[in-house]
């Protein structure tokens, strides 16, 4: 089995990630940034000792095992991470760390009680998409993701809009297609209307 670690960073060079957009009449969501993934693999592993003390080197990530990660409620064009190929970082414990420039464009689920005509809330799961928990789990690095970049550095351009808190929590679910249950990670994203000037 995999334990995945996932995360999302800062992929602007001011150190910022850009909320791109909000469609909050057709409940859509488009985000910049880079998404973080690292894990365990046991067949890359080796002992530094036997290569002139190499304990660490990059490698195309298309040249590896990936999980198969997606975003349940996404576009077709921005569903699976990602869609550029970096490289990874390969540590010879196995740890495999795999950092990734992505825009994700997702549909929110509907919460109806928590909006008001001040605020808009966006809910979406990420999860492998034909692994089930025997395989892999994936757990969020921080369930505050913003406290993880730094809010202040939390680079927001929309007029309208302001990114007011986001947060990732890994739970189980079972759909009724699958024997088992599989591990997601679901994101949560507020947004309360900015202060409107006449200028």
């Amino acid at each position: 089995m995999v334990t995945l670690s996932s995360d999302f960073a800062q992929s602007t060079s001011d150190g910022g990630v850009p909320v791109d957009s909000q469609d909050v009449k057709d409940k859509i969501i488009k985000l910049d940034s880079l998404f973080y993934q690292k894990w365990q693999d046991q067949y890359l592993t080796w002992d530094p000792s036997e290569y002139n003390g190499l304990d660490q080197f990059s490698i195309p990530a298309s040249e590896i095992w990936r999980p198969d990660l997606a975003v349940y409620a996404g576009y077709s064009d921005s569903n699976y991470f990602p869609t550029v190929s970096t490289n990874a970082v390969l540590f010879a414990n196995g740890t495999v760390l795999w950092v990734t420039p992505f825009t994700l464009k997702s549909r929110c689920s509907v919460t109806p009680p928590q909006e008001t005509d001040e605020t808009f809330k966006c809910i979406f799961p990420i999860g492998t998409w034909t692994n089930d928990i025997r395989k892999i789990t994936v757990h969020e690095v921080r369930q505050n993701v913003l406290e993880g970049m730094a809010k202040e550095g939390f680079h927001d351009d929309n007029r309208k809009w302001k990114l007011e808190s986001m947060t990732a929590t890994s739970l189980e679910k079972q759909f009724s297609c699958c024997s088992h249950p599989f591990s997601l990670i679901v994101v949560d994203m507020v947004f309360r209307k900015k202060p409107q000037t006449d200028d």
